[in-house]
C-alpha cells in the first residue's frame, strides 16, 4: 500500500519572494562554511521578512488568523536585502513590531510608506474586540444582576484594557449609552499616549507618524461610536 503524500509545506520561494543574501552588506554577513550568512543579530530581521510573507501568502495561517486575508507585500520588499536595509535605516529595535495599518487604517499592503515600527502595547492599544456571543457595542460587557443575586438598574457594563490591564469605566442604563462612553474614553485614552510617546512605544524615526496616526484613530472611533449609538 502506498502511503498517502503530505501535503507540501509553505515556502516563501514558492510566492516570488527572495532570500538576495548576495545583495545584502557585508558588514550585516559573514561567511559560514564558505557561504554568505546573516550576522547573529539581524536574523531577527530576516523572520519578520518570513513572517510577513507566511501572513500575507499561506492559507493555514490566514484561515487561523483572518485578517491577514486579502494583505499583500509590495514588490521592492519581496527581496530580503530590501526589507532590511528598511528595517535598519527606521530605526529597528528588539521589542518593536511591525505595524501595516496604524498610519493608514484599514490598509492591507506591507510597504514602506504605510508600515512603522511600534511597541506590542502600542499594537493593542488599537485593538478593539467585538464580543461574538452578543450585538452589544465593542466593550461593552452586559451583567443583569450582581453579586448578591439583584437585578441591576445599570446593567452595562464599560471597560478596555490600559497598560495590560482590564480597567472598569462604568456602568450605564442601556448598550447605546454604554457604547457611546466606550467611545469617548478610550479615545481619550489613545490621544493621551499620543502626547506621551517615548522611545519603548515606537522608533524614533516614526514619533511624529505614529503621534499622528493615533490621534487619527481616536478621532475616528469617536465618529464612530457616535454614528451607531447616539
Amino acid at each position: 500500500m502506498r502511503k498517502k503524500k503530505k501535503d507540501a509545506k509553505w515556502s516563501y520561494k514558492d510566492h516570488g519572494f527572495v532570500y538576495d543574501i548576495e545583495n545584502v552588506k557585508n558588514e550585516y554577513k559573514h561567511k559560514v562554511r564558505g557561504k554568505w550568512a546573516l550576522k547573529k543579530e539581524y536574523r531577527i530581521i530576516y523572520f519578520a521578512w518570513r513572517q510577513i510573507a507566511q501572513r500575507t501568502t499561506d492559507p493555514e495561517t490566514q484561515a487561523k488568523f483572518p485578517t491577514y486575508k486579502d494583505t499583500w507585500v509590495c514588490e521592492e520588499w519581496k527581496y530580503f536585502s530590501n526589507f532590511l536595509n528598511w528595517c535598519l535605516a527606521n530605526g529597528y529595535r528588539k521589542g518593536l513590531c511591525l505595524d501595516k495599518d496604524i498610519v493608514d487604517i484599514g490598509n492591507k499592503c506591507y510597504s514602506p510608506d504605510a508600515c512603522v515600527f511600534v511597541s506590542k502595547a502600542v499594537n493593542n492599544l488599537l485593538i478593539y474586540k467585538k464580543s461574538k456571543k452578543s450585538d452589544l457595542p465593542t466593550g461593552v460587557r452586559y451583567q443583569e444582576f450582581n453579586g448578591e443575586g439583584y437585578k441591576r438598574k445599570k446593567p452595562y457594563q464599560v471597560l478596555f484594557s490600559i497598560n495590560g490591564k482590564e480597567e472598569h469605566i462604568g456602568r450605564y442604563a442601556t448598550s447605546e449609552e454604554a457604547g457611546l462612553v466606550y467611545g469617548r474614553e478610550k479615545s481619550k485614552h489613545i490621544i493621551h499616549k499620543a502626547n506621551n510617546l517615548t522611545e519603548a512605544d515606537c522608533s524614533l524615526v516614526h514619533f511624529d507618524k505614529v503621534r499622528g496616526a493615533l490621534i487619527n484613530h481616536a478621532k475616528s472611533l469617536v465618529e464612530y461610536t457616535q454614528s451607531m449609538y447616539a
